[in-house]
């Protein structure tokens, strides 16, 4: 068996639609028509935040944070989630994360899993977190339970009966460290001088 992790973005998010579609209808979020709808709607934000990357030096207050894994060339797994900026730490949510049907229970999340915590260690970012569903596969991952309500101070919460969280990296990173994080992945020109876009919606 060979993997590959794989970085999605403009040029390969078409090959990754369906997979992406499957991992929203098996967490369960609503019918095969809003679960359509929700990933085409994600796409296009996406999207729009390399073309805005690209082109301009503006920064937001987030990135998007997509993943895949093949096994011998085929894709398997698919991860969906926003990288944040807060002063106190780089936080990645986890949003969307699966392994196709056929595929699963035989230890590929726990690969693909390495592959994206690896990345996110060489990044910086300081904490993985998400509202889990296999509570089981999170904690054999090394996650724990956000017993003290640790993200209500950054987050609009719904469910914290189910945040899991896993600190990842202790650097101490700037907001000019958080703002050229992704620069080359995307390609952008590392000398441009960028601005930063908050997000007012965010708890701070």
């Amino acid at each position: 068996m060979k993997y590959e992790f794989v970085k999605i973005d403009s040029s390969n998010i078409s090959d990754y639609s369906n997979i992406w579609l499957d991992v929203i209808q098996m967490l369960g979020i609503g019918n095969f028509d809003r679960a359509l709808g929700i990933m085409k709607q994600n796409k296009a934000n996406v999207l729009e935040m390399e073309h805005m990357y690209k082109t301009s030096n503006k920064r937001l207050a987030f990135h998007h944070y997509i993943r895949g894994l093949e096994l011998d060339g085929k894709p398997i797994a698919f991860l969906n989630g926003i990288v944040r900026y807060f002063k106190d730490g780089i936080f990645l949510q986890i949003g969307n994360y699966g392994i196709i049907r056929r595929e699963q229970k035989r230890g590929h999340g726990a690969i693909f899993w390495r592959y994206i915590e690896k990345e996110l260690q060489e990044k910086g970012v300081n904490i993985a977190w998400g509202i889990m569903q296999s509570h089981g596969f999170w904690e054999k991952q090394g996650f724990v339970f956000d017993a003290n309500r640790f993200f209500k101070k950054y987050y609009n919460i719904s469910q914290p009966e189910k945040i899991f969280y896993k600190n990842i990296s202790d650097k101490q990173n700037t907001l000019d460290d958080f703002m050229r994080m992704f620069d080359s992945e995307y390609g952008v020109d590392k000398n441009i001088k960028l601005s930063f876009i908050p997000n007012p919606g965010e708890n701070r």
